[in-house]
């Protein structure tokens, strides 16, 4: 029997995703591999880095030993892995997690971005890997899958309020997630017949409102997509929403802890439904 075209879709969520990792891990330990892989936002720079490597342990190996050691352990050996300021790069990061809730500023973030992927383009994927960004300007999804990987990355993880949009062949281009944070459609059109979802957008945290202007519009910018996921995952055959607990979506401090409950739950979760994939 021919096995059916399958795509794994990986969601925004800020620090979050970093359980996108450990669910990974757990999905291949059955014998699972996508065909596809669609990113949105975080979810984009998860699924590029496991469309390039094409083995989830190498992605959990990569992320400890770079949470640990810094860049020089950036597993696409790029010119900056192997000069002195790597441990600055990483170490600036660091400081900027601890002291300003994981926010860096656009600047450093991109520049980093760009020096990590800026030879990598979508032909180097070892999976068809493909990311979603929004249009500012219509309101519709924009498909990258073509060109340069930073590029693209950049544009879906563009959230308002806390990065500018992506000007890109005359568009402006923000988070992906705004729209479509599981966007299982546009799998089934590229010819997907399974479709499996990992959501970690969703906290147990108790909400309260921010004060600052800019994350007001990050919320209300993630309210309005709750609001359309019902419609985006009816298409999905398996949904699999990792228990990361009231970890928030800036707390990049604790992304070998996210990554950690990402693979216990989805273990947990895929003992228990007995599902074959």
């Amino acid at each position: 029997m021919k096995k059916p075209k399958t795509a794994l879709i990986l969601s925004g969520g800020g620090a979050r995703g970093a359980a996108h990792i450990g669910v990974i891990r757990a999905l291949e330990e059955t014998g699972f591999k996508p065909d596809m892989i669609i990113g949105v936002s975080i979810g984009s720079v998860i699924g590029a880095c496991y469309a390039l490597l094409n083995d989830a342990n190498s992605l959990w190996s990569y992320t400890r030993k770079a949470y640990y050691l810094g860049l020089k352990w950036f597993p696409f050996k790029l010119p900056i892995t192997s000069r002195p300021y790597c441990r600055f790069l990483a170490n600036l990061g660091c400081s900027y997690m601890n002291n300003r809730n994981g926010a860096l500023p656009s600047w450093l973030y991109f520049w980093i971005f760009r020096l990590f992927f800026r030879k990598l383009t979508f032909n180097d994927t070892r999976i068809k890997f493909l990311c979603i960004s929004t249009d500012l300007k219509t309101g519709e999804r924009y498909v990258h899958s073509e060109g340069l990987i930073y590029y693209a990355l950049k544009a879906s993880m563009a959230m308002p309020g806390v990065f500018p949009p992506i000007k890109f062949k005359g568009k402006e281009l923000i988070d992906g997630g705004t729209i479509s944070n599981l966007p299982a459609d546009i799998a089934k059109s590229l010819g997907a017949e399974r479709i499996i979802a990992v959501d970690v957008s969703e906290s147990d945290k108790e909400f309260t409102f921010p004060k600052n202007s800019n994350m007001q519009l990050v919320m209300i910018d993630h309210m309005i997509f709750e609001q359309l996921s019902e419609y985006w995952e009816k298409d999905v055959h398996l949904l699999i929403r990792p228990k990361i607990g009231d970890i928030d979506a800036l707390e990049f401090s604790k992304t070998l802890k996210i990554a950690e409950k990402g693979y216990t739950s989805t273990k947990r979760l895929l003992e228990s439904k007995r599902v074959s994939l």
